[in-house]
């Protein structure tokens, strides 16, 4: 498991492409504008992925946690790639290119990716639910502080911090800053539970202070 703290002390902006020794995550933040070619878009979209080992963990409407949706947008898509590498050589390739006029056409959307450190791509069992991380340090010292402290309530509420790492936009551009992280619950419910539990909740005015955040349940 990645802790929160070394997840997101891997976020700080550091002006590189981002890491790209571990599995990158994708995700996509939109607001649909037809509501028939999106459907079509995402049924030819998702074939794309496999040829360079991505699979889709969670796509649907999100709930805004903390800070509001990126940009407003009320839907949001999450990916997983071995690599920095295969993330990009997805989004090269011609199958995926021969889609962008359809997606042009279905959705206005951010779509952001970030490498990791973690070598283990995330196992799915069915019905879980992820929580995406954006965010801009306002204070390095009492973020080490929050995430530390933040990484315990992760773990006892049965979370997985996936990863984390410097956001970079493949279209659009990157909400509230580079930080972006990943973290998985068992359940939508779990998920809940854990931003609503008084163990989390006491640790909200230190995040405040720490980061510019925004969380969204995908």
């Amino acid at each position: 498991m990645c802790c929160v703290a070394d997840a997101l002390s891997s976020c700080l902006p550091c002006g590189c492409e981002g890491r790209s020794g571990g599995i990158c995550f994708v995700v996509a933040h939109g607001t649909i504008k037809d509501t028939v070619k999106m459907p079509d878009y995402n049924a030819n979209a998702i074939p794309t992925l496999a040829a360079s080992g991505g699979i889709q963990l969670s796509c649907g409407q999100s709930t805004a946690l903390a800070g509001g949706r990126p940009f407003g947008h009320p839907f949001s898509a999450l990916y997983c790639f071995p690599s920095v590498r295969a993330c990009k050589l997805w989004y090269a390739s011609a199958a995926y290119r021969r889609l962008i006029p359809l997606r042009e056409q279905a959705a206005e959307l951010a779509i952001l990716y970030a490498g990791t450190d973690s070598v283990t791509s995330p196992v799915l069992q069915g019905g879980e639910a992820f929580i995406v991380g954006h965010g801009c340090a306002k204070d390095f010292g009492k973020l080490q502080e929050y995430s530390e402290q933040a990484a315990q309530t992760v773990e006892a509420a049965g979370g997985i911090i996936l990863g984390g790492g410097s956001a970079k936009a493949l279209v659009g551009k990157v909400p509230v800053g580079e930080m972006m992280m990943v973290i998985m619950f068992p359940s939508r419910e779990a998920a809940l539970a854990w931003y609503n539990s008084p163990e989390y909740q006491i640790l909200v005015p230190l995040r405040q202070k720490a980061v510019e955040l925004t969380l969204v349940l995908v």
